[in-house]
């Protein structure tokens, strides 16, 4: 039960029905919150449309209640853009992490990402092409 003013549950507690489980006022959102709860408590198919093509909905009947979704059709799909790092870049920076396990020093991944450009091999040819450089994310 809700009260606007201090007075109003005054006056109830004064002269108010006690019943439990009765309410007399709810406020929106608890209204909200109830209906939800009911419409959703179930899962249930969604009915054909009433345009729906006529051998469609003979399969289906004939199919019975049975939903036939394909297989993990509920899970997310995988993230768009995300690229994997190549083995050279892997080796790169699994070296990268294992220098500063030995001497204590944490790479900064600023430093990290600059040496990846400026990285050579023994010919002096760049070690990662533009494509594989990274960059430090945002915190």
């Amino acid at each position: 039960m809700i009260f606007e003013k201090f007075g109003d549950l005054k006056a109830h507690l004064d002269v108010g029905d006690h019943t439990p489980g009765k309410l007399k006022m709810q406020s929106t959102f608890d209204k909200l919150r109830r209906d939800w709860a009911q419409k959703f408590s179930t899962v249930a198919q969604a009915k054909k449309s009433a345009n729906a093509d006529s051998s469609a909905a003979t399969a289906s009947k004939s199919a019975g209640s049975r939903c036939e979704l394909p297989l993990w059709w509920a899970l997310q799909s995988s993230r768009q853009g995300a690229t994997r790092f190549s083995a050279k870049v892997k080796e790169y920076l699994t070296a990268k992490f294992d220098m500063g396990e030995k001497t204590g020093d944490e790479a900064d991944p600023t430093q990290v990402a600059s040496d990846m450009r400026n990285a050579k091999d023994d010919n002096n040819n760049r070690l990662f092409g533009r494509e594989e450089w990274l960059t430090k994310k945002p915190s």
